[in-house]
Order: C-alpha cells, then sequence, then structure tokens
C-alpha cells in the first residue's frame, strides 16, 4: 500500500519543534483509486455518490465497469481500508423484474442517483436517469437483501418518484429532491418515502414541499435545481439551489415536521465573505455543531473553486470561508491519481458527507477518482 503524507496547509504559525499545529487544514485520500480498482478487479476506479453509515463507514457507488455500477461499504478504520460489496445495479433490476412480472419486465437501464443509511443501518438507493424509471430500494448491506419501497405506484415513468434528482436519509423517512426537468410529475418538489414501506414499490411518495412553496421564497423566475447539503442539528433539511447554469446558488433550510421552507444563508452574503464574484455548491455536509460544509464547483478560478465553510448560518447570513481552495488541493502530495501522478485541478462530484465519528469533510474527486478527506486542525 502507498502510505500518504499528512500535510497541512497552514493558515498560520507552526510550531515544528514543539509539535504544534495551528489553524488549518489536512488534506488527504481516506480511499485512493487504486484502493478501489482492486476491489473491483480491475485498472479502474470511477467513485460518484457517497454516504456515511453511523459508524463511519462509508458507503460509495463505483461505476468504472461499463456494464454495472456497483455499491460498496468501507471500512477506513483498517489499514488498507476493508472494501464489502453491498450490491449491484445487476441486482437492483432483477429485484425490479421480480415484481414487475412478466408485464414489465426488467429494465434494461438502471441508474444510482443517490446513497443513504437509515438509522438501522440499512443502505437506501434512489435510482433514475434518461427514459428510466425512478426506484428507491432499501437493503441490508449483511444480508444483501433487497427490498423496492417505491416507484411502481403508476404506469412506468409516471410515477410518485419520478425525477429523483437527489436524497437525504433521516432516522426512518426518506427524502427525496424531485426535478421537473427530470420528469417529475408534480413539478420541482420535495417528497418523503419511509424506509418501512412495504415490498412491492406501491407505496407513493409524500409531498412535503411543494413547487409553490419553493416559488413564494424564491421568486417565479429562479431556476429550482437543488443539492442537498444535509441536516442541521434541529433536524432541519438544507437544500443548495444550484444545479442549474441561472440558479441563485442559496441555501434553503426546511422544516421537516411542516414542511416551511426558509432562506438560511444568502449565496451573496457566501461570495461577500469570501471574495469571489460567483459560487456553486454541489454537495457538501454539516457537522453536529451546525458547521456547513459546500464544495464549490462552479467558481470563476482556483482560488474560489474548492471547499466553503460557514458557520453561525441562519436569517439568511452566515460567516463564510474558503477552507481550501481548488489550489491548495490539487498542490498536496496527498493529492494524486490512480498512477501516482499529480492532477491538474478538480473534478468535483455528487458525491460528500460528514464523518460521525471524527467530524472529518470526504468528497469524491473525478480527476483523481479517489475520495478527498479534509480535517480542521487548531493550536493545541
Amino acid at each position: 500500500m502507498m502510505k500518504s503524507i499528512i500535510v497541512c496547509v497552514i493558515c498560520g504559525l507552526v510550531l515544528f519543534g514543539a509539535g504544534v499545529w495551528a489553524q488549518g487544514v489536512i488534506i488527504d485520500q481516506v480511499v485512493t483509486a487504486r484502493q478501489i480498482a482492486d476491489a473491483n478487479g480491475s485498472d479502474r476506479a470511477a467513485p460518484d455518490e457517497v454516504a456515511f453509515a453511523g459508524d463511519s463507514r462509508l458507503v460509495i457507488t463505483d461505476s468504472s465497469d461499463d456494464m454495472v455500477e456497483r455499491v460498496y461499504l468501507i471500512d477506513v478504520s483498517t489499514d488498507p481500508p476493508t472494501f464489502t460489496l453491498v450490491t449491484d445495479t445487476e441486482a437492483l433490476k432483477d429485484k425490479v423484474d421480480e415484481v414487475n412480472g412478466r408485464f414489465r419486465g426488467r429494465p434494461a437501464e438502471l441508474t444510482i442517483q443517490a446513497l443513504g443509511v437509515d438509522e438501522d443501518g440499512d443502505i437506501i438507493i434512489a435510482s433514475d436517469g434518461r427514459d428510466e424509471t425512478g426506484y428507491v430500494f432499501r437493503v441490508d448491506p449483511e444480508e444483501k437483501t433487497i427490498v423496492l419501497l417505491a416507484g411502481r405506484d403508476g404506469p412506468a415513468g409516471v410515477t410518485s418518484v419520478e425525477g429523483i434528482a437527489a436524497m437525504a436519509v433521516r432516522g426512518r423517512t426518506i427524502y427525496l429532491v424531485l426535478e421537473e426537468r427530470f420528469g417529475a410529475v408534480n413539478g420541482d418538489t420535495v417528497a418523503t418515502v419511509s424506509v418501512d414501506a412495504p415490498d412491492g414499490g406501491k407505496t407513493p411518495a409524500e409531498t412535503l414541499v411543494s413547487e409553490d412553496a419553493f416559488r413564494q421564497l424564491l421568486g417565479p423566475d429562479d431556476p429550482l435545481a437543488f443539492r442537498v447539503i444535509g441536516f442541521l442539528p434541529n433536524g432541519h433539511l438544507v437544500l443548495a439551489n444550484s444545479a442549474a447554469a441561472a440558479s441563485s446558488d442559496d441555501l434553503l433550510e426546511i422544516d421537516v415536521a411542516t414542511g416551511a421552507v426558509s432562506l438560511l444563508v444568502a449565496a451573496t452574503d457566501i461570495e461577500a465573505d469570501i471574495g469571489a464574484p460567483d459560487i456553486g455548491p454541489n454537495a457538501g455536509g454539516i457537522d453536529p455543531d451546525g458547521t456547513i460544509y459546500l464544495t464549490n464547483a462552479f467558481g470563476t478560478g482556483q482560488t474560489d473553486d474548492g471547499v466553503i465553510v460557514i458557520r453561525n448560518a441562519g436569517g439568511g447570513q452566515g460567516d463564510a470561508s474558503l477552507l481550501a481552495s481548488e489550489a491548495m488541493i490539487i498542490g498536496s502530495p496527498n493529492i494524486f491519481d490512480i498512477n501516482g501522478d499529480p492532477i491538474g485541478g478538480l473534478f468535483i462530484l455528487n458525491g460528500s458527507g460528514i464523518s460521525p465519528a471524527s467530524g472529518t469533510f470526504v468528497f469524491a474527486e473525478g480527476n483523481c477518482d479517489c475520495l478527498i478527506r479534509l480535517r480542521e486542525v487548531s493550536a493545541n
């Protein structure tokens, strides 16, 4: 195994002789491309979606094989990390075929859009794609049993979970971000599905936030295209309206008990704090203290792409700073591709999350085909 050198990108003084780190961030790979390739038995790696189990094991998708997409559960506490194959898209297609019977049959294509983990440790998988029917599955990672929770409550392509763009899971509830441009029958909405829904996928999803509710806050002209950021300590869901070129990039807070939507942090406030003319969060995470991490994939250059951290979020404002710029991340000797070579820039993917055990932020990156980990350090 190639050992990485832990490097701290410093924002202040480092007292090497005393062994004291000043405020800064440690940048490294929690899972390398080579480790993923070894797990799938090839020379390729293509991680994308990411979730954390309650015990801080990682759940990822790997789409390096053009014929099948795999879902792995990874214990990163071992050296090297231990990979367990949970399921793959062929098994998910077989499940749909089983419940469909001969009239609908087996889907030709099935694309995983999002991952989550429920309070029992079962893996929640949402699938959808061009010319595909949306489905939601629950998979026991130990027994490998698959339950089809949603996607068969109407004709193929016209169900209550069509248009899945993103997903979040908390407790026993699945929150689906559904987009009209991807075929959502009720427009741009957030809908819920219970992890306890019976097998067969015929339980309709329930709308939590309607498109009208989003429009009342954002106005009639702002394109609605949401990314899931995570849950605040109060249990409220945070979305970024940032998945379309002209979207506002604002962070929105959703009261999951009532469906009420409010502005958490305006994009203009974040931009003013970090001195960037434009941001574009495409993923993120929230730690138990309410600190928000955003992967910024649509900035104007290597100085404002990267990872943004926001504290004291609320009422349209927050204290934002650039935790690690693109230049800082790709300049770390810990970041390299499957061949051990440096990468020339960031290609930030949609998968990210916060480790429940360590509070570190992890995101999937498409040039190293790895999972990058950032950890803030303070003087001691």
